[in-house]
């Protein structure tokens, strides 16, 4: 039997067991709980939308909680795992290796909540709008986050028994086939979304647009203020114990906490909020580590940015080491990220940068600029012509840790001759921007999977980045089909020491991760992979209150 046959096997008697992967661990003593209730959870941006298989809505919070109204076939456990919706499917199966075929078995009890079955259309709409040359009911080309590391790879998507089945074939084999269709792969309703449109249909609050699947349905959307998600009565399987979850639009959730207008918050963990948070009554804040990794990403159709040395150059300047002691204090390990595709701790994580950027080398960093033909200014900046070395730095100025790491980098690559000029806006704003290249530099971060998915940027196109190298995009491709795990890290690995050779991002740490919740509700549980309301059905007001 080989790997792949068993994987997917051992996948599908996962997706038949009992447990959904949504429980809460069992203590010693089970809190009583009240049946209904409301939960506020506070945050600092808006929504921009509610399809999340588009990068301009799936932002914050808001793709994390409609994660619990669109349908999705899997999400990803606490320990990074992939655990199928068994309220969704009823098995997962691999019926051949060669094609690469796998047999999903829908619900004949799952329903949108307007009363249409889910069905196979559902599944092959979705997949048809993510294909390049894919367009919407007005001929527009339908936007959508791709798969994640290669060109298509499925072959085709049918239906059959009534819509209940799903078979897909691929068109060679694949790797990451499990995460096909979950997180922003999640099922839009496709009845609706021919009718209002994929692209728009659902940039805002429509009732009747925003069907459910899942075990809450959106209520209510008052833009600016906040968003009301209500238990979905249509919904087949165990009902939500609350009776609604509140969204709320604040500009610092830790005053919100401690009077009461918000009952979560979930972030990045800055020493400050962690200190200030500890001293409200009344609260589980739980501080863990996460897989986001900050970072200082480059343009590279800026026309110095496009020049290897500038890059290198400016990630000389940054010290790594300073910028990490400012979020030092909050009670877990910190550590520099030293690898783009891997987190430490994860399996396959290896220090690659080949003992570079470990601490700054201003000297070093004029070097380099002089070699490229830059010459410093009375001003203080390097300038090559008339041209000097001056760029926007860019970030949400809505993330007061993120503009910490701004104001450090900003210093920092000053004492180079490099100048960085703050241009910022506010969050969701940022992040369309950003996502359409508007940036010379940015301060973000991504997340990090165990299996390696390549992130956007180090992908052939170079997302916002505009970065490729061909070697690069060969490893990718190779990455892709193959299925034996140690060639895997094998070539993730080369691949990542490329991407310190060319410097289109520094990585800098991984951010540490609060939760905290007033200690009235139970059931909110971390989950680094797959965001605090993976199992928001599961919260629950207890009779303390």
């Amino acid at each position: 039997m080989s790997e792949l046959t068993t994987a997917l096997l051992l996948l599908s008697c996962t997706a038949c067991a009992g447990g959904d992967g949504r429980g809460t661990p069992a203590t010693e003593k089970t809190p009583v709980t009240v049946p209904g209730r409301t939960l506020v959870v506070g945050g600092a941006g808006d929504v921009a939308g509610f399809n999340i298989a588009l990068a301009r809505h799936n932002v914050g919070m808001l793709g994390q909680l409609m994660l619990r109204v669109w349908p999705s076939p899997a999400a990803r456990a606490p320990d990074g795992s992939l655990a199928w919706d068994r309220d969704l499917l009823d098995s997962v199966e691999m019926t051949n290796a060669s094609p690469q075929t796998v047999v999903y078995r829908i619900n004949p009890k799952a329903v949108w909540s307007d009363g249409v079955p889910i069905t196979a259309d559902d599944f092959i709409y979705n997949w048809k709008m993510r294909l390049p040359g894919a367009t919407d009911i007005d001929g527009s080309p339908a936007e959508a986050i791709r798969f994640p590391d290669v060109a298509e790879p499925i072959e085709s998507i049918t239906g059959a028994d009534d819509g209940r089945t799903v078979t897909l074939v691929y068109k060679r084999p694949y790797r990451l086939w499990q995460a096909m269709l979950w997180g922003a792969q999640a099922l839009v309703p496709a009845h609706i979304a021919r009718r209002v449109g994929w692209n728009h249909g659902f940039d805002r609050f429509d009732p009747d647009a925003l069907v459910s699947g899942g075990p809450f349905r959106i209520a209510s959307n008052n833009p600016g203020k906040d968003l009301t998600l209500v238990r979905n009565e249509r919904y087949w399987g165990r009902p939500a114990s609350l009776e609604s979850i509140v969204y709320r639009i604040v500009s610092d959730p830790i005053p919100a906490l401690g009077n009461g207008e918000i009952d979560l918050v979930a972030r990045d963990a800055p020493a400050d909020d962690v200190a200030r948070l500890r001293r409200i009554p009344g609260l589980r804040t739980d501080v863990f580590g996460g897989l986001a990794q900050h970072q200082l990403g480059f343009n590279l159709r800026n026309e110095f940015l496009a020049i290897p040395d500038v890059r290198r150059a400016i990630a000389l300047a940054v010290d790594r080491p300073a910028i990490l002691a400012r979020f030092r204090g909050v009670g877990v390990e910190l550590a520099l990220a030293n690898n783009h595709l891997f987190a430490d701790g994860q399996p396959w994580y290896r220090d690659t940068r080949g003992g570079r950027y470990d601490r700054p080398d201003v000297a070093g960093a004029k070097s380099l600029l002089e070699r490229a033909g830059f010459r410093l200014g009375g001003d203080g900046v390097y300038a090559r012509g008339d041209q000097r070395l001056s760029f926007r730095i860019s970030t949400s100025s809505g993330d007061q840790g993120r503009l910490v790491i701004e104001e450090l980098v900003q210093d920092q690559l000053k004492r180079a001759g490099i100048e960085a000029r703050p241009d910022n806006l506010p969050f969701p704003a940022i992040t369309t921007e950003l996502a359409n290249g508007n940036l010379d530099l940015e301060i973000t971060s991504y997340g990090k999977r165990a299996d390696g998915a390549v992130p956007a940027q180090f992908r052939p196109g170079g997302g916002n980045w505009g970065y490729s190298n061909v070697r690069l995009n060969q490893l990718v491709a190779q990455v892709a089909e193959e299925l034996d795990q140690g060639r895997q890290a094998q070539l993730l690995e080369e691949a990542d020491r490329l991407i310190w050779e060319d410097m289109p991002s520094l990585p800098l740490f991984h951010a540490p991760m609060l939760l905290a919740v007033r200690d009235t509700f139970v059931g909110v549980e971390r989950n680094v992979g797959g965001g605090v309301s993976w199992n928001a059905e599961r919260w629950a007001r207890t009779t303390r209150r």
